[in-house]
């Protein structure tokens, strides 16, 4: 019989580890899609930057084009989606350091 109770300990601690691990990977490929969207609205924001730039090149107009407004808004955007990206990317550090900060726990028990 204790040998049965040694093979279920072993066995519930792996599927334990294993159903973490997979928490773990569920909630970083949550995030990298999130990113993956970010960066789909990043270049749909430089796409527009582009068009209103050579918009502006193609006219005769007194002003500079960093004082164009439309283009002072697609900069804003581009640095707001920018700063997106590198706060997901760091919460997928956070969750790999969260993790990694729990296994030698478990594995002591």
């Amino acid at each position: 019989m204790a040998k049965w109770d040694q093979i279920k300990g072993v066995l519930k601690e792996k599927f334990s580890s294993a159903a973490e691990k997979t928490e773990e990977y569920t909630k970083i490929g949550k995030v990298k899609v999130e990113i993956l969207s970010v960066k789909k609205n990043l270049d749909k924001t430089y796409r527009g930057l582009g068009e209103e730039t050579f918009n502006f090149l193609g006219k005769d107009k007194k002003n500079t084009l960093l004082e164009n407004e439309a283009v002072q808004n697609y900069m804003k955007e581009i640095k707001a989606l920018q700063a997106s990206i590198k706060q997901k990317e760091a919460e997928i550090e956070a969750i790999k350091d969260t993790e990694k900060n729990t296994e030698p726990e478990e594995e002591s028990k």
